[in-house]
């Protein structure tokens, strides 16, 4: 009996065998009831396997063939999984597998990531509402709008630090700024007392038109870091320089913290929190490091009295005993399995330990010292928990 002769057959016996539908629902519980039962050694799949079959052994019907036997289970299967495959498939899907233990491949989680800090981009650039031009050379000069100044830039804050225009507030500005590899924009940090600049800096999409050489460093050359006191009282004011753009100001009355740039003999006051409203306006000094004695006097005008008498009343000398090595690193980490940033400032103290100091959203979070950078890290991400904490710690370098 060949294929053509058995088809008819088959379909013969598939009516005469029809009966009333089973009661589905009935199936599908008595099915759930036996799978806590059930040794699941993995997740499974309820579809054909994706794997590359066996070459057909010699003797058997070859790849592509199609026999009396293969004829019947194709048929037969082609029935079952009619009737029952999408019941038995819409039971499993829906099954609680809470109590299922995965694998650990299935389980792993991404390594956790630390952002790389964006490169601020050199060369002229054009507007493109109105032509206006900006040139920002890797010297730390510029042109805006065909105006010469000097720029510093740390993370995503820039400053125009000093400009060439006689009239009009002789005062620094911050912006942040945001390029996407071909269009740069600025947005005010604070107040820029020039409107007419401000009019170019935020007012513009700028399109770069020819790239400049790459930008090296972000902090002046020889600038002291570290902790430093009054020269006579060795108490306040007290000031604190880090390697990575940020500083602290502690003075009798009032105090700040916030970032700095340096360029040349160049130092600007980019941001802060000082008292009033004039702390939103950044401040340039020139300084002066002889290797002993720092000195600061203006460039242009602050208008923050006190500030102003932080930098230029005081001469300041290098607090050597203070433990602050002037190498605080700031970190901003994350975990895959967490909708959170945290940021982990490390500090290396005179005893050659580590001590980092965790935050979510300027709130602390915790405290932890270690003789590695990575056990003071774990240490101060304890109150997340593992693997957290060790995962997170375990991406810092150094």
């Amino acid at each position: 009996m060949n294929d053509l002769q058995l088809g008819p057959l088959i379909e013969s016996w598939i009516k005469d065998t029809d009966s009333p539908p089973s009661d589905v629902g009935r199936s599908t519980a008595q099915i759930e009831s036996f799978l806590p039962l059930m040794r699941q050694r993995s997740r499974w799949w309820p579809l054909p396997s994706l794997q590359r079959l066996p070459a057909p052994v010699a003797g058997r019907s070859p790849a592509g063939g199609f026999s009396m036997f293969s004829a019947v289970k194709s048929i037969v299967a082609v029935a079952i999984v009619a009737l029952f495959g999408s019941f038995l498939l819409a039971g499993i899907l829906t099954t609680s597998q809470d109590n299922e233990v995965l694998p650990a491949a299935a389980t792993e989680s991404p390594s956790p990531t630390t952002p790389e800090e964006p490169l601020f981009p050199t060369g002229t650039f054009k507007a493109e509402e109105d032509g206006l031009t900006l040139e920002f050379r890797a010297d730390g000069t510029c042109q805006r709008a065909g105006v010469p100044c000097t720029y510093g830039v740390i993370g995503n804050l820039y400053s125009e630090m000093t400009f060439d225009e006689a009239s009009g507030a002789q005062a620094p500005a911050t912006y942040y700024w945001d390029f996407d590899g071909e269009r740069l924009t600025f947005e005010p940090w604070g107040t820029d007392q020039r409107p007419s600049r401000q009019e170019v800096y935020a007012d513009h999409t700028f399109r770069l038109t020819e790239a400049g050489e790459p930008l090296v460093g972000a902090i002046g050359s020889g600038f002291p870091t570290g902790m430093l006191v009054e020269s006579d009282s060795m108490y306040v004011p007290r000031l604190i320089f880090r390697k990575d753009g940020t500083y602290e100001v502690v003075g009798k009355t009032d105090g700040s913290v916030g970032d700095y740039a340096v360029n040349g003999n160049l130092y600007t006051e980019m941001t802060g929190n000082w008292d009033g409203p004039a702390a939103e306006v950044p401040a340039t000094y020139r300084w002066d490091w002889d290797g002993e004695r720092l000195i600061f006097s203006p460039w242009g005008v602050d208008e923050h009295g006190y500030r102003k008498s932080i930098y230029t009343s005081h001469v300041y000398v290098m607090d050597e005993g203070s433990g602050v090595l002037g190498d605080k690193r700031r970190l901003l980490l994350s975990h895959p399995q967490l909708d959170i940033w945290v940021t982990v400032e490390i500090t290396e103290r005179d005893d050659g330990r580590y001590v980092a100091n965790a935050a979510i959203d300027e709130d602390p979070l915790g405290e932890g010292v270690g003789d590695t950078l990575q056990e003071a890290v774990k240490a101060a991400l304890e109150p997340l928990g593992e693997p957290y904490a060790s995962d997170m710690a375990e991406t810092v370098k150094g």
